[in-house]
């Protein structure tokens, strides 16, 4: 086997490496078990969350098990990935009354109250 017949392996194999990387990333991302929504404000509530998020996978898992979506119009934004989401939270965060001491997520907002937290969201919701 000569060099220019490795060297053409050598990149023909890389190539495909790069281009199936590239495609499980893609992949991954079109993994949500509940449809995140970009409508801006048809929703009475809003709760702001963050791929790769401990705290907000326990919320949404908690508003998936109880079907909170539909029943409490409910939209689901991911802000770490979308840079209007991202906008929309700063937003909200500043209409908040009273203020939170912090900002983050996940965050749920229902009008000007904001929640901030796993434990305070969930609870929240239970006592809808």
């Amino acid at each position: 086997m000569n060099k220019n017949t490795l060297k053409l392996i050598l990149i023909s194999g890389a190539l495909l490496v790069f281009f199936v990387i590239v495609f499980l990333s893609f992949m991954e991302g079109d993994r949500e078990e509940i449809v995140l929504d970009d409508r801006e404000d048809d929703y009475s509530m809003i709760l702001f969350t963050g791929d790769n998020c401990p705290h907000c996978q326990d919320v949404e898992e908690f508003v998936e098990r109880e079907n909170l979506v539909d029943t409490l119009d409910l939209s689901i934004k991911e802000v770490y990935n979308n840079i209007e989401n991202r906008n929309l939270l700063e937003d909200k965060f500043n209409q908040c009354s009273p203020q939170p001491r912090t900002y983050g997520v996940p965050l749920l907002w229902n009008n000007q109250l904001c929640l901030i937290g796993p434990s305070e969201i969930i609870n929240y919701l239970n006592s809808l």
